[in-house]
């Protein structure tokens, strides 16, 4: 849920910027405005931006805290979304999303 709410608000940066943005917390008009975790703590929210293709490709990232529950599900410790020119990909892994993969989400994470 926290990733589709940072996906909607940076569409809508988008709409009125000419790149996306990597400031989550920053209020607005500055930034998007919102939380670095989740609702209940569970994971740990982030987005990167490549300065070089800003205009069209950012990855967002959620990433289980240490210590709670979503932690013990090694496979799928790291939840990612990412646009690249108006594409979305949705990947997982262990400690990082390999964007570079056919299936960036071999685990079946998104599916559960």
């Amino acid at each position: 849920a926290a990733l589709s709410q940072l996906q909607l608000t940076q569409e809508r940066w988008r709409a009125n910027a000419a790149t996306y943005t990597t400031a989550l917390t920053t209020a607005p008009p500055n930034g998007l405005g919102l939380p670095g975790t989740t609702e209940k703590g569970f994971y740990t929210i982030s987005i990167s931006v490549d300065v070089a293709t800003a205009a069209t490709t950012y990855t967002a990232t959620a990433t289980a805290v240490s210590g709670k529950s979503q932690a013990n599900d090694t496979r799928c410790k790291v939840l990612g979304v990412r646009m690249n020119g108006g594409n979305i990909r949705y990947g997982a892994g262990t400690s990082s999303v390999d964007w570079t993969a056919t299936d960036a989400d071999p685990n079946r994470c998104w599916a559960r």
